[in-house]
């Protein structure tokens, strides 16, 4: 008895590794990769640059010191390349017309990074409830700028 089933055993296996070939046949051999033949017009990696965002938080004048104000902003860094000489833009508008404009280099900001500044600047304005204040990151070397890739971001600021 114990001869059948293992006669049986035998029998299903072989129908079944033998149905295997024709369901699942051998796989054919890659050819091989001829760089001339599969890319006619190569193009080179654009080189790795910062990409660089600045998130405003708020403006006002130093309670230490009135003849101060002190925009306060964080920036991003989002690319694996060092964001180098940061140029922040701050600025206070009146009635549609900018009263104060200030512009001040922020150092680097390291690759996958957030810091938080604080820019002081002279205080030659008189505050009244009319003004709103606002920075963002005018210029940077080895990096591209967030804000400009979104037209309307850029054109809000500009």
């Amino acid at each position: 008895m114990l001869k059948k089933i293992y006669i049986g055993i035998l029998i299903i296996s072989v129908l079944v590794l033998g149905g295997c070939s024709e369901v699942c046949p051998e796989p054919e051999p890659c050819p091989e990769f001829n760089a001339s033949e599969m890319c006619e017009t190569c193009e080179e990696c654009p080189e790795e640059v910062a990409l660089i965002e600045g998130v405003f938080d708020s403006w006002g004048e130093n309670i230490d010191n009135s003849k101060e104000l002190i925009f306060s902003f964080g920036l991003v860094n989002f690319g694996y390349v060092e964001a180098k000489n940061v140029y922040v833009t701050c600025y206070v508008e009146e009635n549609n017309r900018k009263i104060l404009k200030e512009t001040k280099n922020m150092g680097n900001v390291g690759s996958l990074s957030t810091t938080y500044k604080d820019m002081i600047v002279d205080n030659t304005i008189k505050e009244n409830s009319d003004q709103w204040g606002f920075c963002y990151i005018s210029s940077c070397e080895s990096c591209e700028i967030l804000n400009e890739r979104i037209p309307e971001l850029y054109e809000v600021y500009k």
